[in-house]
């Protein structure tokens, strides 16, 4: 058995070493190129920006083994980095649309950072925060498109049945993993 957990610990440093390797080598890539094609930096901020989310959400829990408050970091990282994003997005476009696509992340933030707090400060059961959790995310399903298109003043002319299908779908899984803690507590 021990042998398989050093096995295990073997393979997990050198698959997070190889995604860390790629990240460099993305960058510098990215980096170069950017400098020889448009000969100043243009897109490479955003993907310097969205590499630094990707290692947030990949890289930065393997630093943060047995920390209580690990969700709790990782959101506020990737919270920053997004707005950070749809800044140097704007910017870079010379657009007029910051506020309306902060609007947007705050829609869909306010939804996760209610889920992260729930499950970083409450001692509820596992199934129950995932079910907690798929309800919230039912609900950014549902009403995303519909924020959207009120926040960008645009019709919403596309249909919204596949989201309500995922929602229901994420809403009877929930209900399951609750009717099933429930019934494991009797």
């Amino acid at each position: 058995m021990r042998k398989e957990v050093k096995k295990y610990r073997t393979v997990k440093k050198w698959l997070f070493n190889i995604l860390n390797i790629g990240y460099i080598i993305g960058i510098i890539t990215c980096f170069i190129c950017n400098l020889v094609i448009d000969h100043k930096l243009t897109w490479f901020l955003i993907v310097l920006v969205g590499i630094l989310i990707s290692f947030s959400i990949t890289g930065i829990p393997f630093y943060l083994k047995g920390n209580k408050y690990k969700a709790l970091k990782i959101t506020s990282i990737v919270t920053v980095l997004v707005y950070l994003l749809l800044f140097v997005i704007n910017y870079l476009n010379v657009g007029n649309w910051l506020l309306d696509s902060y609007l947007i992340a705050t829609f869909v933030f306010m939804f996760l950072w209610v889920d992260v707090l729930i499950c970083t400060f409450t001692g509820i059961a596992a199934n129950c925060k995932i079910a907690i959790s798929l309800i919230l995310l039912s609900f950014v399903t549902v009403f995303t498109n519909f924020v959207c298109a009120k926040v960008l003043n645009i019709t919403n002319s596309h249909s919204n049945i596949p989201n309500i299908i995922c929602a229901v779908i994420m809403v009877a899984i929930s209900f399951a993993m609750i009717i099933k803690q429930s019934m494991n507590k009797k």
